[in-house]
């Protein structure tokens, strides 16, 4: 069976591309010791995705002891939070005035995002019965 016109291009190699030769699927590997055109099953290309597989799974595994090890020492990873209860409390002071939620950002000095989030952490904290504005 002659290999069709498409050519997946593969860099690292994805195993689920394995059986793209099997269809009548070129593949071209990017890098590595697979790197070249397949037309047909061999030996290189399948050793080449089974240790990019290893490689992945490898990756995998050491990232999420990595995590779970620093979650047992309290270390917490991501952004710190940009609104500390300072700035939401003028935040919230400054809505319930009425003031636009851009000039609160610029006001604040942090983006608008910030202060919708602000506000719909707050809305969601807040009793419906108990109204922000006074």
């Amino acid at each position: 069976m002659p290999a069709r016109e498409t050519v997946i291009a593969l860099k690292g190699g994805r195993p689920e591309y394995a059986g793209k030769t099997q269809q009548g699927i070129g593949v071209k590997v990017l890098e590595g010791i697979a790197a070249g055109e397949h037309t047909e099953r061999s030996f290189i290309l399948d050793l080449a995705l089974a240790l990019a597989e290893d490689r992945r799974r490898d990756i995998v595994r050491k990232t999420r002891n990595g995590l779970e090890t620093a979650r047992k020492q309290g270390k917490v990873g991501g952004r710190r939070p940009v609104v500390d209860d300072d700035k939401r409390a003028a935040i919230l002071a400054r809505r319930r005035r009425r003031e636009s939620i851009r000039t609160i950002a610029a006001g604040v000095k942090v983006s608008v995002g910030v202060v919708h989030k602000t506000l719909a952490a707050s809305a969601e904290s807040t009793p419906v019965d108990q109204p922000l504005t006074p």
